[in-house]
């Protein structure tokens, strides 16, 4: 039995990466949990005997779900509960501790009433536990790049398929079809500016224009079946879009965006992030398909009359999508960069939320505050080390030549 977990270990953690797997897997579960490791409300509290589950709440709350008032005036856990679960850290990420406002070291002596709320990292100048920053960081984190990633797949797969499998002269679309195209865009990039207020708008709007689209091209093959058209070169006009994103510097290209939006947040930064990287996926795709696409297979698939989505979707997509999992990787390492980036310009993320990138921008103000700058750094560091690792490793698993 020992040998069989042994092995089952082994298999599961190939012991190249066994230590870059094992810090992103806790990495997940605190960020995922972290409002029931670090918090100032209870986990379970039982009052007038009445049980409640006051971090369920918590949740509710940052989701909109339900209106908690006086949410953040004061820590919740110095209230007498009859029976109380608490976190294992009792402050929430932006709760401010007074007593100990001001940069509080982790060595010196706090102003506490028990070892329990001791700030075992500091403070930052405003009281609020580096702890617990750490652990919110951390859900910031992972919700920025495993959306903006989703967000770029879902962009590039699509256009790389395409751009790579039409070329320039295979893809036509009528002259009805491009005009319906160019005037939604323009309607699009009107609306986007002046009327999109967040993300249900969005859906609604791209639902919407789908379904304008799909309708005009229904009607068209419907009563003038045989219309004119006209071939698009969407090889080309990827491969604009790529050396133009090349040519300015990611950074730039951020602030602008950024600087679009009236009200910015979690969910703006993932989708101008998604819509800056969904380029890298786009070229690996295409790179892929254009290589694939000249084999006897599915030249064969094309001479038995089967249709370009049928080639495409189960055919071609599960061929490319392999060797594009290693840049996925290194994608989701640049992204929690840029988002830590732009938080330690201060720009992106609300002024009360809590990342790490914000907590580095904060250890400028204070050159003595060295715990400021060192766990963040290091938590940081980490993470990205992990990613990298991983990614390395699936370069050389995918890439016969490198085994050897």
């Amino acid at each position: 039995m020992r040998d069989f977990v042994k092995s089952y270990r082994k298999g599961f953690f190939p012991v190249e990466i066994k230590w870059s797997c094992r810090i992103l897997l806790v990495f997940l579960l605190i960020a995922i949990f972290g409002k029931f490791i670090a918090n100032d409300v209870p986990i379970i509290g039982k009052k007038d005997g009445h049980v409640c589950f006051p971090v369920v709440m918590d949740i509710a709350n940052d989701l909109g779900i339900i209106n908690w008032k006086n949410r953040y005036s004061y820590n919740h856990l110095d209230q007498k509960y009859d029976f109380a679960v608490k976190p294992i850290i009792p402050y929430n990420s932006r709760y401010m501790d007074n007593a100990n406002s001001g940069y509080v070291s982790p060595f010196v002596k706090q102003e506490v009433k028990h070892l329990y709320y001791r700030h075992w990292l500091g403070t930052d100048g405003l009281g609020r536990d580096v702890l617990a920053g750490l652990i919110r960081g951390s859900w910031i984190a992972m919700i920025i790049s495993l959306f903006s990633v989703l967000l770029a797949l879902a962009i590039g797969i699509p256009i790389g398929l395409l751009g790579g499998f039409y070329g320039n002269k295979d893809w036509a679309l009528s002259y009805l079809e491009i005009i319906t195209v160019v005037l939604l865009a323009i309607v699009g990039l009107y609306y986007s500016f002046y009327f999109l207020h967040g993300r249900v708008d969005l859906m609604v709007m791209i639902l919407l224009f789908s379904l304008l689209f799909w309708s005009v091209k229904w009607l068209q093959s419907r009563f003038y079946p045989n219309a004119k058209t006209r071939s698009i070169p969407l090889d080309s006009i990827l491969n604009k879009w790529v050396e133009i994103f090349k040519s300015i510097p990611t950074l730039i290209i951020l602030f602008l965006f950024l600087g679009v939006f009236v009200k910015t947040g979690v969910w703006s930064i993932v989708l101008i992030i998604g819509g800056i990287t969904w380029v890298r996926i786009s070229r690996y795709i295409r790179a892929e398909t254009l290589a694939t696409k000249e084999t006897d297979f599915i030249k064969s698939l094309k001479a038995m009359g089967n249709s370009d989505w049928n080639i495409l979707v189960r055919h071609l997509l599960p061929v490319v999508i392999p060797p594009v999992l290693v840049s996925i990787i290194f994608l989701v390492g640049s992204v929690i960069l840029m988002e830590a980036t732009l938080s330690f310009f201060g720009i992106g993320l609300s002024v009360e939320e809590v990342s790490w990138g914000g907590m580095l921008s904060e250890a400028r103000k204070y050159f003595g505050a060295w715990w400021l700058a060192l766990f963040p750094g290091l938590v940081l560091f980490t993470i990205i080390a992990a990613l990298g690792n991983i990614g390395q490793y699936a370069t050389k698993r995918l890439n016969p030549r490198l085994q050897e």
